[in-house]
């Protein structure tokens, strides 16, 4: 297996909270399976999360996750952790 690094790219991102926050994230759709097993499991107040279309499909976005819009325009969640170890805001 070899190393490699991370190409520098710029990217934009706004930290999500709430349903309002960002217009790419939506309400879960009404019986998706991931988000009725998260429930079952931890109890979540689903009401609170929100889901985003992606690439690869749709995801649950938690409060507090991250939405980067990437190279091609597309958008994706990030978990805060995540984004605070691999981003650093640059100034404008």
């Amino acid at each position: 297996m070899k190393t490699y690094s991370r190409i520098a790219v710029l990217v934009k991102a706004k930290q999500w909270h709430q349903h309002g926050d960002h217009p790419e994230v939506k309400e879960i759709p009404r019986g998706h399976e991931e988000a009725v097993t998260l429930a079952a499991q931890l109890g979540a107040h689903l009401n609170e999360w929100g889901f985003i279309e992606t690439l690869e499909g749709g995801h649950l976005v938690k409060p507090g996750a991250w939405i980067i819009q990437g190279v091609a325009g597309e958008f994706y969640p990030c978990q805060d952790g995540i984004f605070q170890q691999l981003y650093e805001e640059v100034p404008e």
